[in-house]
C-alpha cells in the first residue's frame, strides 16, 4: 500500500502481452508435402531421362506404364500450382511453346539445300494455291486480299467487336514501343489516323495467340487467304502489325506452322528476305516491295523476313499467319 500523500512512479498500468500466434501444423504439413511431392516427381523425371539414354528396351517398358499415369500426374501438378495463380498472372504463358528461349538454337538445315540454288522469288497469281512440294518456296502473291481495306476499316471493326475483344485481353499479347499505347482501345479508338502518322517510329503488334473469339473476329475481317486451299489447316495464332513512318528494321516473329505469310493490308512496304545464320554465306538474300493486298509466303525456320523502314508517309498495317 502506498503512503498517503506519496505519488506512484510509472503509474501507467502494464499492457497485457499479445498472445503469440502459433503456426498451424496443417500449414506446415501441406508445405512439406508439396515440396516432397515436387522432389519425388523431379527424381522420377531424372530417372526416366537417365534410363532412356542408356537402353531403348527400358524406354519402351517405362513408356508403356507411364502413359497411363501421365494424366493423373499432370492433374495433381496443376492442382499443386493453383496457389501460384494468386501471386502471379501466368495466363500469358498458357499457349507458350517455350518459356525460356535459347538464343543459340537454330532450326535451319545445315546443308542449306532449300536455298542454295534459289536465284529469284516466285511471282504467283492470287488464285494459285501452294502444295506440300512448295513448303520451302518463297513466293509473292499479288492481290491475294479479296478487298482493299483501310486503317479506318480496322478501327470500325474494333468498334463493332469491342465487347468481344475486351473480354479476351488475357488470352492475347499486345506489344508496343509507346507508353501511352498499351491496349487495342488506345490505338484503334483513342488515336486518330493523323495522330499515328505524326508519331514517327510507332510500332504496335497485336497477337491473338489462342483466343478463339479474337481469331473469329480477325478471320471475318480479313477472310481466308486465297493461296491456302480448303484442305490445308490455318493456325489459330495471328498477328496484326501497325507501324507509322520512320520505324527501324524489324524481324518478323516466328510461326507455329511450316508455311508463314505476311500480307500488306494498307501502305506500301519493302521487305528483305534473308537466309538463316548457317546459310548466309551459301544463299542469296532478296528484296521485295509489297503493295496493299500483296502477300509474301515463306518457310519461317529457313528464312528471316525483315520489315524495312517505310518510304512513304502512310500507316502500314500487316497481317501475319501460318498454315500447313
Amino acid at each position: 500500500m502506498p503512503v498517503r500523500g506519496s505519488r506512484w512512479i510509472n503509474e501507467s498500468p502494464m499492457k497485457p502481452k499479445k498472445p503469440v500466434r502459433q503456426r498451424g501444423k496443417l500449414g506446415k504439413c501441406l508445405r512439406c508435402g508439396c515440396l516432397t511431392l515436387l522432389a519425388f516427381l523431379l527424381a522420377i523425371f531424372v530417372f526416366i531421362v537417365v534410363i532412356s539414354t542408356l537402353d531403348e528396351k527400358s524406354t519402351a517398358f517405362l513408356t508403356k506404364y507411364l502413359v497411363a499415369m501421365s494424366y493423373p500426374l499432370l492433374r495433381y501438378s496443376r492442382l499443386m500450382f493453383l496457389p501460384v495463380h494468386g501471386m502471379f498472372n501466368v495466363t500469358e504463358y498458357y499457349s507458350s511453346e517455350c518459356l525460356v528461349s535459347n538464343p543459340w538454337f537454330d532450326e535451319s538445315p545445315d546443308s542449306c539445300w532449300h536455298c542454295r540454288f534459289k536465284k529469284n522469288m516466285k511471282e504467283m497469281s492470287p488464285n494459285t494455291t501452294l502444295s506440300w512440294r512448295d513448303e520451302w518456296e518463297v513466293a509473292v502473291f499479288r492481290g491475294s486480299l479479296k478487298e482493299t481495306l483501310t486503317f479506318a476499316d480496322l478501327q470500325q471493326m474494333f468498334k463493332k467487336s469491342k465487347g468481344i475483344l475486351q473480354g479476351e485481353l488475357r488470352a492475347m499479347t499486345l506489344v508496343s514501343n509507346r507508353s501511352d499505347i498499351i491496349s487495342l482501345e488506345d490505338i484503334l479508338e483513342r488515336k486518330s489516323e493523323e495522330d499515328i502518322l505524326n508519331d514517327r517510329g510507332l510500332h504496335f503488334q497485336w497477337k491473338t495467340a489462342q483466343s478463339l473469339a479474337a481469331n473469329r473476329v480477325i478471320r471475318q475481317f480479313f477472310g481466308r487467304p486465297s493461296f491456302v486451299n480448303a484442305k490445308q489447316e490455318i493456325s489459330f495464332e495471328k498477328n496484326v502489325i501497325i507501324q507509322s513512318p520512320g520505324t527501324v528494321p524489324y524481324d518478323l516473329p516466328g510461326h507455329n506452322f511450316p508455311n508463314g505469310w505476311y500480307m500488306q493490308v494498307t501502305g506500301t512496304r519493302k521487305l528483305k528476305i534473308k537466309p538463316t545464320s548457317k546459310c548466309q554465306t551459301k544463299c542469296k538474300s532478296f528484296d521485295v516491295t509489297l503493295e496493299p493486298r500483296d502477300a509474301l509466303v515463306y518457310n519461317p525456320p529457313s528464312w528471316i523476313v525483315q520489315l524495312l523502314p517505310a518510304e512513304t508517309s502512310e500507316i502500314s498495317v500487316g497481317y501475319m499467319g501460318s498454315f500447313s
